[in-house]
């Protein structure tokens, strides 16, 4: 009559579980005959909260599991149980790597975060406080300020917008890369900031452009019609900001 135990082995990241499940218990499977040990199955749960790796083995009756394990270890053959130490050292190796790849990532996080929420940030408050305050200026003060202004994001915000689409378009490509699967959160995200930016190059830039050179006589018309213009992309930037935060809370 046989018994059975199931052992758990939890791993750090998904990555290690893998690189555990197709490297590492596949050279003990060799070995298991040598030792009399056998193994029902082993295997993963593909909706686990936690990378854990599950092995089924059948003991005979009367065996006391926790003796069978220390008796291969002290056995002659508990060699080739054991990985060699050029092999410890490569998963040693791997799984520095998988640290720094990981450390990585969290710092990109970081900086997307970081440079999407200050260009969001910098959108809103010239929608929100910027250009109503300049409203309430005499014309020749506002027309001043508002051309000093446009001179000056026309140089900055283009490079902000295509960094910003770089970093969240990065950010889709390892974490696809890393699982398999697609991140859709972000990559909605990517595609809502790909479109702010054929947006503004459309719509917003060419009135900017006129009141940064030379102003025409109804100015103000083309400020209104910035003005609304913006808000709307500020609308847009928000929703992209927004997947990019919930694509990085449910990877």
């Amino acid at each position: 009559m046989l018994s059975f135990e199931l052992r758990v082995y939890k791993l750090r990241t998904k990555e290690a579980l893998d690189f555990y499940m197709d490297q590492i218990y596949p050279r003990h499977l060799s070995s298991f005959p040598l030792l009399r040990i056998d193994t029902h199955g082993f295997w993963t749960a593909k909706e686990d909260v936690e990378p854990r790796f599950f092995v089924l083995a059948p003991m005979r009756r009367g065996k006391n599991p926790a003796r069978v394990v220390r008796g291969c270890m002290q056995s002659t053959e508990s060699t080739i149980l054991i990985p060699s130490t050029s092999s410890l050292l490569n998963d040693v190796t791997h799984s520095k790597v998988l640290c720094m790849e990981e450390f990585m990532m969290e710092v990109l996080n970081v900086v997307a975060i970081i440079v999407a929420g200050l260009m969001v940030g910098s959108e809103l408050a010239i929608a929100a406080f910027v250009h109503p305050t300049l409203d309430k200026l005499p014309d020749d003060v506002h027309l001043a300020a508002a051309s000093a202004l446009a001179r000056v994001l026309g140089r900055l915000m283009p490079v902000w917008y295509i960094l910003v689409f770089l970093l969240t378009l990065a950010e889709v490509v390892i974490q696809w890369h890393q699982s398999g699967r697609l991140p859709i959160w972000i990559a909605t995200s990517a595609v809502l900031w790909m479109l702010a930016s054929l947006y503004s190059v459309i719509a917003l830039v060419p009135i900017n452009n006129r009141i940064k050179s030379t102003p025409p006589p109804d100015w103000k018309t083309y400020r209104r019609r910035w003005d609304l213009l913006h808000r709307w992309r500020v609308v847009l930037l928000t929703i992209a900001f927004a997947f990019l935060i919930v694509g990085f809370v449910s990877k």
